[in-house]
């Protein structure tokens, strides 16, 4: 009953708690097995049954930390490998922006590969950059793919053009499906913005 009772605990720190208090929570539950069986042949016969009893009952607790901590080791493993993934395929997709937007480009040149190379960077549905000129967009501008919506020569919406207080230089809006952001320059702001992203 002891090493039944004990071996929930056991597991249950293997899962959550550090290696050395783990261990010294096994120590305990063996010795603490032990000394249940001795107090129990304290005066009686042992028998064959009685010993190989025991001994199960130590071998399956020894194997429910075991096993426990083991799966918990794989899990954080595969938590850190989607991890590295997640950050391998981000490293790759800023080399592309940045070789998109490299080069010897004019300002109408440097926002139509920006749009490209941002849409393939957040992996959104389009991409669209242009200046910001008392509240309309003007050129350069540049949409990505061609013929999605744009809003150049119109004025944009308020929602569209003024950030949060607070936020910088980069939020969200159109309920969270739009990611914005101004970009400062000699000859007026660049503005940007990206829907439906991944």
């Amino acid at each position: 009953m002891v090493g039944t009772l004990l071996s929930a605990p056991v597991a249950l720190a293997a899962l959550g708690s550090s290696w050395r208090f783990t261990v010294a929570l096994l120590v305990f539950a063996v010795v603490a097995n032990v000394g249940a069986g001795a107090h129990h042949w304290q005066g009686l016969p042992t028998s064959t049954f009685d010993l190989l009893n025991r001994a199960v009952s130590l071998a399956a607790m020894l194997l429910v930390g075991g096993l426990t901590w083991r799966a918990r080791l794989a899990s954080e493993r595969a938590v850190q490998v989607e991890t590295e993934k997640r950050r391998a395929a981000q490293e790759r997709n800023l080399r592309t922006l940045v070789e998109f937007v490299s080069g010897p480009y004019g300002l109408e040149a440097f926002v139509a590969r920006a749009a490209e190379g941002l849409a393939a960077f957040t992996g959104a549905q389009a991409v669209e950059i242009g200046r910001v000129d008392r509240a309309t967009l003007r050129s350069p501008h540049a949409i990505f793919p061609l013929g999605a919506r744009h809003h150049l020569n119109q004025t944009l919406p308020l929602d569209l053009r003024v950030p949060p207080a607070g936020d910088g230089s980069v939020w969200a809006a159109a309920q969270q499906s739009s990611l914005l952001a101004f970009l400062p320059g000699r000859d007026g702001d660049l503005w940007s913005g990206s829907t439906g992203h991944r």
